[in-house]
């Protein structure tokens, strides 16, 4: 299996042939030179037990062959587009220049920690100083790992240099952006809304008054309002993918998303003027209205609308009533959440609600919200305590 020759420099060079490629079917030699030919026949046998145990090692591939590798033959199969979009970002505008010419075989846990400091220091490709954070380092991590994982799973290399590298690390109560709009911001934007934009009226007073996102409430049904029962059904989501413009996706962000949401005789009041509204312009227009998405929001002619597009309509009117720019459109599904916990809601019924995969996600997104919350938690408990 290996064989040793001595040069004239006085080092060992060492081959060590590892069976074939399977994919290929061609014979896969390995080589390296050592000053000591104990050190030779030590590389010899680790190699040759790698061997016996199946691990093909690919002696040319490099990493940026395994991350195109993984990508298309895991990421584009088992994520949605706009989910793979974002991995192919991170891969092409990062690890690839950075990681990818170096040997897959030769990847050491040292080459993955000095890319993450640097890319702490100089990560940015917005043309602006500085670094990236935590929080999107974490995610070039687990990219990456997973890459990793997937070339031990397929047996390219015997463990995953990512293993010893400790993930960045967020400090979710420092880090954490997430606000929410005053009860007299939401009432500035209704008001202005209901002369400038009645359907970003309504749009906004669902987002507040459900939680619901803003793919969910784009991709929103007439089939799923249940006005009888008054329910919701979040079913689907309207996604902008590349290349592909507005797309209805049959499924939500996640399984927890496919939720039911109770809605109030207010809110089926607001949707039932505005399927009214709808159905005039349906009569009005036609055989030119797009009859076969029934989407609860969409353009005058029923045609979908795409997402950025509502992300530019609430900043115009954000910017109108002289809100905050931290205040996004996002914001107006976390003020949902916010509204109900400072009103001592359980969390149970906030993460139903929003659709969060556990409590432990809605407390640790929003507790920093309400910091009086543990304040009157110690109270009740005194007061139990010593009644």
């Amino acid at each position: 299996m290996a064989s040793f020759k001595q040069l004239k420099s006085g080092n060992w060079q060492t081959q060590v042939y590892l069976g074939k490629d399977p994919e290929t079917g061609k014979a896969m030699r390995e080589y390296k030179t050592f000053t000591r030919k104990r050190d030779a026949k030590k590389w010899a046998r680790k190699m040759e037990l790698q061997a016996d145990q199946g691990v093909v090692v690919q002696t040319d591939m490099t990493v940026k062959d395994l991350l195109l590798k993984w990508f298309e033959e895991y990421a584009v199969v088992q994520t949605e587009k706009t989910t793979h979009d974002r991995y192919e970002i991170i891969l092409k505008t990062h690890l690839i220049p950075a990681l990818g010419h170096i040997k897959l075989k030769e990847l050491s846990p040292a080459h993955i920690r000095i890319y993450l400091q640097k890319k702490r220091k100089e990560g940015r490709k917005d043309g602006k100083e500085g670094g990236l954070s935590e929080a999107t380092l974490l995610k070039h991590y687990k990219k990456l790992k997973q890459a990793l994982s997937f070339a031990v799973r397929n047996r390219y290399i015997a463990t995953n240099p990512a293993d010893p590298v400790e993930a960045p690390k967020i400090d979710r109560r420092r880090n954490n952006t997430i606000v929410a709009l005053t009860k007299e911001e939401i009432t500035k934007l209704l008001e202005i809304a209901k002369e400038d934009d009645p359907l970003l009226h309504d749009f906004i007073y669902l987002a507040v008054h459900t939680g619901m996102r803003k793919s969910e409430l784009l991709g929103l049904e007439w089939d799923n309002v249940d006005f009888e029962n008054k329910k919701i059904r979040v079913r689907q989501a309207l996604v902008g993918e590349k290349g592909n413009g507005s797309v209805l996706r049959k499924s939500t962000k996640t399984a927890n998303s496919s939720r039911n949401i109770d809605i109030t005789d207010e809110i089926v009041e607001v949707l039932q003027k505005r399927k009214k509204k709808q159905e005039e312009f349906k009569e009005f227009l036609g055989d030119n209205y797009h009859d076969e998405y029934n989407l609860v929001f969409c353009k005058e002619d029923g045609e979908k609308y795409y997402p950025d597009r509502y992300n530019v309509r609430y900043t115009e009117l954000r910017d109108k009533a002289g809100l905050d720019k931290g205040k996004t459109i996002h914001t107006l599904c976390h003020t949902h959440a916010s509204i109900l916990l400072e009103l001592n809601e359980h969390p149970k019924i906030v993460q139903e609600r929003l659709g969060h995969a556990s409590i432990t996600q809605t407390m640790d997104t929003y507790s920093h919200l309400i910091p009086t919350l543990q304040a009157k938690a110690a109270e009740k408990a005194s007061k139990f305590l010593d009644a």
